[in-house]
């Protein structure tokens, strides 16, 4: 009801104000061999995947002043997400397996943030509609877990509190890591269109943006990961 209700009733009370609506890679099935486009035919594989196509549809069709960003694997120095996992997993963990056959990019909050904040002063006429909006490069899961364990290594703080070294997490297919939600294998997103609308000729790559995320919650030291 959030993802899809919630976005619906909202676009309805702005009005002709300025409605930001954050969408995902999960409204597709990741079957395509090439990163998606906006005009892609969308198949969400999970509940939370059409959810999300819900809410997408509703904000866009509700005649308000719109922009609707699908982007992928989110990460902040704060909250649940893959990185901070894998810190207590290496943490508590002498194996770990992780997914290799999942692709897609690790897009940090903040540059989320920095993209729309450009979009809102920098540029003469707002993009509306739906846009593609991650950093550039892909990974996978098992070698995003590998960088983030890499750097880890290197701090003092944690390195004795490392249980696994990075050589040492194991690639795994998706079937081999049963899980009761269905994720798509090919989460990559084409931003040329969002690109276009910002006159950029490039977006950051992503272990760019990355790097500064992962360096906040390694300062905060092993407590910070063995907590959550």
């Amino acid at each position: 009801r959030i993802n899809a209700d919630f976005p619906s009733q909202l676009a309805k009370l702005v009005a002709k104000a300025l409605l930001i609506h954050i969408s995902s890679d999960y409204v597709f099935d990741g079957k395509a061999h090439r990163p998606y486009v906006e005009s892609d035919a969308t198949a969400p594989l999970s509940a939370y995947g059409q959810s999300k196509r819900a809410g997408e549809i509703a904000v866009l069709e509700s005649g308000a002043k719109a922009l609707v960003l699908r982007s992928s694997w989110l990460v902040s120095a704060h909250g649940q997400n893959f990185a901070a996992t894998m810190l207590r997993l290496a943490c508590t963990k002498t194996q770990l397996r992780v997914v290799a056959d999942q692709y897609g990019v690790p897009t940090p909050t903040a540059f989320l943030s920095e993209q729309i904040k450009s979009a809102l002063f920098q540029t003469r006429t707002f993009p509306q509609g739906l846009f593609h909006l991650v950093p550039a490069g892909e990974t996978n899961w098992h070698q995003y877990a590998i960088h983030v364990v890499q750097k880890a290594e290197t701090n003092s703080r944690w390195q004795a509190h490392l249980k696994i070294h990075s050589s040492a997490i194991e690639a795994i297919a998706s079937e081999a890591f049963p899980s009761p939600v269905a994720r798509p294998l090919n989460a990559r997103l084409d931003c040329s269109r969002w690109k276009q609308a910002l006159g950029l000729s490039s977006l950051p790559d992503y272990r760019e943006v990355l790097e500064p995320v992962i360096d906040q919650m390694l300062e905060r030291g092993p407590d910070f990961a063995l907590k959550r």
